[in-house]
């Protein structure tokens, strides 16, 4: 069995695991953690720099991956993805838990990018204080960059 908790806003917290089993032999075990979640740092917010998009052949949709961040202790996030002529292929602004990811495919068109090089902006706001953000208000602000490959098969 996996267990998993995600924690949505920095802060210290007490993790208590209670485990036990069905009689006859009713054996109870705990175990108590304090956990320390930290705000995201731009040493460990990462987006990957190569990717495989999903495509269509002969009408079916063949899954692939997303161009995507895992890292969720980011709330808000502004991307923009641009081709090496500065075309915008893909915009996506608000939490991070909303954006599906960039498919690879070009903005208000559908149709699949080109395998090539593109480049992306992101400014991204950290963890906030209180259950409804405000963008305006963040305890930081981070501006990354960087250049992804699309690659298709």
């Amino acid at each position: 069995m996996e267990i998993f908790h995600e924690f949505e806003k920095p802060g210290n917290y007490n993790v208590m695991l209670t485990t036990w089993s069905d009689p006859p032999f009713s054996c109870v075990d705990t175990f108590a953690i304090q956990a320390i979640v930290d705000y995201a740092s731009e040493n460990n917010f990462t987006m990957p720099n190569v990717f495989t998009p999903g495509k269509a052949e002969n009408g079916v949709y063949i899954p692939g991956d997303l161009f995507r961040t895992t890292d969720v202790s980011v709330v808000y996030i502004d991307i923009t993805i641009f081709t090496r002529t500065g075309l915008k292929v893909h915009q996506f602004e608000g939490n991070i838990r909303d954006w599906q990811g960039w498919d690879g495919t070009i903005l208000n068109s559908g149709r699949e990018a080109p395998e090539g090089v593109y480049y992306y902006v992101i400014t991204r706001f950290n963890a906030y204080q209180d259950s409804n953000p405000d963008r305006n208000q963040p305890i930081s602000r981070k501006l990354m960059n960087g250049f992804i490959h699309l690659y298709r098969e």
